[in-house]
């Protein structure tokens, strides 16, 4: 059985396994922040379920990019705190 070693000690691939995780999970927060800044703008009366939807795959998309790019700074944050700094 492998030895299972900290986060900071992790090999090459436990280290980008922590840098994808961090993206994801920042491009999720991002998500989040998109859906709940969605609903502050007021429905249009022709809004339904179809519209619901496209909102969600927009801000998921959206929020993807952002995260790809440079993003918000939290997934290198994360990428800090678990030890595998850049």
């Amino acid at each position: 059985m492998p030895e299972v070693q900290p986060a900071g000690q992790a090999g090459g691939a436990g280290n980008g396994k922590i840098i994808e995780a961090s993206r994801q999970f920042e491009a999720f927060f991002i998500q989040q922040l998109l859906e709940e800044m969605r609903k502050t703008i007021p429905k249009e009366s022709q809004s339904g379920f179809g519209s619901d939807i496209y909102d969600s795959i927009i801000d998921q998309a959206l929020a993807q990019k952002i995260a790809e790019q440079k993003g918000i700074g939290l997934a290198d944050q994360i990428t800090r705190a678990l030890g595998t700094g850049k």
